[in-house]
């Protein structure tokens, strides 16, 4: 049950874990291949605006951290064999045929082995991703079961089990930021203003709901009922996710901080190599006692002595 005290609680604990999910969201950027933004605003706070202006068209994105992530990411490339098998001390007598009939229909709508192939590859990223089984509802006579793959920037995991503090008691899933309408006090009156929140879906075994980062309801991300009203009441009775960690001893692991800073240094050295090359067969020319201004001190310029 959400109580006003527990939500509190949870947008605490997400406030506190922003930087974490900053960090998971620039991995799983740089394992997309956008490496170069990371790379520029390494060398921008080393070099010089002028400095940085000449090596910015010489840096190297060698983004070696993909090929990394492929490399562990092998257990899917060869499908395993999935067989329905009855078991004997079962009293209820099943139908074997049927039984793999449905096996195959779920592997087949989930495309149960590139998600797979995929999970593995965000769970190497980050330590840990979850699974979210859904309905397709694109024609809605005839609803599709899906699997989508969430990565660790799109969700954050918390508990308030009082014996095992690993179990997961409530999935909250990050909508996204979206606006809204909010009122500034100046000068003794209220300014309406637009303001920027972030949007959650809190599950636990009990109920959904959504909120923002203000602790406020959002009825209009909730699913509806036939008279258009909010569900609340959670209809599968335990929380509609599978979670996959790393760690045995905490509820999350501890953020990769390792990563991202090896991936970025490996194109920085490639770029100062260049960009010292650039220069090697540039002479110095050089003037003594000479009366010229506005020298950029650049390799390649007059130097003044």
């Amino acid at each position: 049950m959400f109580t006003p005290e527990k939500i509190e609680r949870i947008l605490e604990f997400v406030h506190a874990n922003k930087k974490r999910i900053k960090e998971a969201k620039d991995l799983f950027t740089i394992n997309e291949g956008q490496l170069l933004p990371f790379v520029e605003e390494a060398m921008n706070e080393e070099l010089s605006a002028t400095a940085f202006k000449r090596a910015r068209n010489r840096i190297a994105p060698i983004n070696i951290y993909p090929k990394v992530i492929n490399k562990l990411s092998t257990l899917y490339i060869e499908p395993p064999s999935r067989v329905a098998v009855d078991d004997p001390q079962d009293e209820i007598v099943t139908d074997t045929d049927t039984n793999q009939t449905i096996l195959d229909y779920y592997s087949k709508e989930f495309s149960i082995d590139p998600n797979m192939i995929n999970a593995q590859k965000q769970f190497n990223v980050n330590r840990y991703d979850a699974l979210e089984p859904f309905l397709d509802l694109a024609d809605p006579l005839n609803p599709r079961p899906k699997l989508r793959v969430l990565p660790a920037h799109q969700f954050l995991v918390w508990s308030d089990d009082p014996v095992d503090p690993t179990k997961v008691t409530v999935f909250i899933k990050i909508l996204g930021h979206f606006k809204k309408m909010d009122s500034m006090l100046h000068e003794g009156q209220e300014i309406p203003m637009q303001k920027e929140v972030t949007v959650f879906m809190l599950y636990d075994n009990d109920q959904i709901i959504a909120i923002d980062s203000d602790g406020e309801p959002r009825p209009e991300f909730m699913p509806k009922d036939a008279e258009g009203n909010s569900i609340i009441e959670n209809p599968f009775g335990t929380i509609p996710f599978t979670y996959i960690s790393n760690s045995n001893f905490s509820l999350l692991p501890l953020p990769n901080t390792d990563d991202k800073p090896m991936t970025i240094l490996a194109p920085i050295i490639a770029t100062d190599l260049n960009y010292a090359h650039q220069y090697l067969s540039h002479s110095i020319i050089y003037s003594i006692d000479g009366e010229i201004e506005n020298l950029s001190a650049n390799p390649d310029s007059i130097w003044q002595i």
